[in-house]
């Protein structure tokens, strides 16, 4: 199962590369690139958040790092800074020892750009589910503006469907399109 997330995630990756190539591309025949690279300060923020505020469940840092008035939608979670509040104490409730790992860091201008994975053991029901006191992943790339040293705005592209295939509120499926592996009725 671990590695259906993760083919997810290099797919992704490989199309954000392509899609970079492209305008990078393009723009060399249009016009000069000029990349406007972010300043060490950005980057030190955005590790804080997920050092210590995402890892362990830190509420204090997020009001340090973010912005009050961030822009934030997730329709699990409230807008703004209290959704990811509330996202933050939720999965550090549900899955103990939750911590992260920055895979990639790169920033470009006033976005910071994190390929990430989270880790923790299910130990209190996420979505209603029974715990299944497993160890867990979830990954995702976020991408975070900043401006005047606080993040304003947070985006977000998790693997959802691995995730809540590891802790059993989904059903484990078939990616492959295996004939053999189809349930009855060919679905």
């Amino acid at each position: 199962m671990t590695g259906i997330f993760r083919y997810g995630t290099r797919r992704l990756l490989a199309g954000a590369a392509a899609i970079l190539a492209f305008c990078f591309t393009a723009q060399a025949f249009s016009a000069p690139l000029e990349i406007q690279c972010c300043n060490s300060a950005d980057k030190a923020l955005v590790e804080k958040l997920f050092n210590q505020g995402f890892s362990g469940g830190n509420l204090a840092v997020l009001d340090e790092v973010m912005s009050e008035d961030i822009h934030f939608d997730d329709p699990m979670f409230p807008e703004g800074l209290d959704g990811i509040k509330a996202m933050v104490k939720k999965n550090n409730e549900s899955f103990e020892g939750w911590h992260f790992k920055m895979h990639d860091l790169l920033c470009d201008a006033d976005k910071v750009i994190v390929r990430w994975t989270g880790y923790g053991r299910h130990v209190a029901s996420f979505m209603g589910e029974t715990p299944t006191g497993n160890d867990v992943e979830l990954t995702g790339i976020s991408i975070y503006q900043v401006k005047a040293g606080r993040i304003v705005a947070d985006w977000v592209i998790p693997d959802n469907l691995g995730f809540l295939m590891q802790i059993g509120v989904l059903e484990p499926v078939d990616m492959t399109g295996a004939p053999e592996n189809r349930t009855a009725g060919g679905q």
